[in-house]
């Protein structure tokens, strides 16, 4: 399914991201809500699928908001 409005995916608590290429295979520890994920015209894939999407309204509608750095 296409989504065609401005998303971000949240996830709740800390998580693991694992990236696997020719020279890496690196798993990485992120912290709560110390990510960023926006999804535009595109499925749901990686944080969009594993946690939930969310309108990228508000307080989520900046980077900076996102990641609580905002004004």
């Amino acid at each position: 399914m296409i989504h065609r409005e401005r998303l971000t995916a949240s996830i709740d608590g800390d998580f693991v991201v694992f990236l696997i290429g020719m020279r890496l295979n690196q798993p990485f520890a992120v912290k709560a809500g110390a990510y960023e994920s926006v999804y535009v015209n595109m499925p749901a894939f990686g944080l969009g699928r594993a946690g939930k999407l969310e309108p990228a309204t508000g307080r989520k509608h900046s980077a900076p908001d996102r990641l609580g750095r905002g004004k």
